[in-house]
């Protein structure tokens, strides 16, 4: 299952998921935000694709995830485009849509693959670490903070709930 399946990531990770895991059923969830069509033509054949038109913070995930087994979450809004109206729904997709997708996660017993981004470090000095001290993290948007929210959120829900989840 991949969530954002027609976004930047998505639309290229579709097409390396079926040449990387031949015969794997490979089930596309997308809004159409993006307007990224084209991605569904021509994909390769060594997959069997599903495609469903679904926006994260409305769709029914526990149903929708139903039988997966794993998630690959990559809806998120990236724009930093400035105004109150944008930023509170670029908030709600990647804050609140990543926790719905968490938690429909751990009731459909399916893992979850969040990829963050290196942008919750902000400007370092030399090399970053994932292990790093809490304070280090410095993040250069309000996109980064939003991931940098999410990453406690499911760290925490990994602890309490037992999500089974990659960063």
């Amino acid at each position: 299952m991949v969530t954002g399946a027609l976004g930047h990531i998505g639309s290229r990770l579709i097409r390396e998921l079926a040449d990387a895991c031949p015969g794997a059923e490979i089930v596309m969830v997308d809004n159409l935000a993006t307007q990224r069509y084209a991605s569904l033509y021509d994909l390769p054949a060594t997959g069997r694709y599903e495609f469903v038109e679904a926006d994260i913070r409305l769709a029914d995930l526990e149903r929708l995830f139903d039988g997966a087994d794993a998630v690959i979450h990559l809806a998120a809004l990236t724009n930093t485009a400035s105004g109150d109206r944008i930023a509170e729904q670029m908030e709600q997709v990647n804050v609140a849509g990543t926790e719905r997708v968490a938690r429909a996660c751990v009731a459909s017993g399916s893992a979850l693959l969040f990829p963050s981004t290196t942008s919750v470090y902000g400007a370092p000095d030399g090399v970053v670490s994932e292990d790093c001290d809490p304070a280090d993290l410095r993040p250069q948007s309000p996109y980064a903070a939003w991931k940098l929210q999410s990453e406690e959120f499911l760290r925490s829900l990994g602890q309490r709930d037992g999500l089974r989840f990659v960063i």
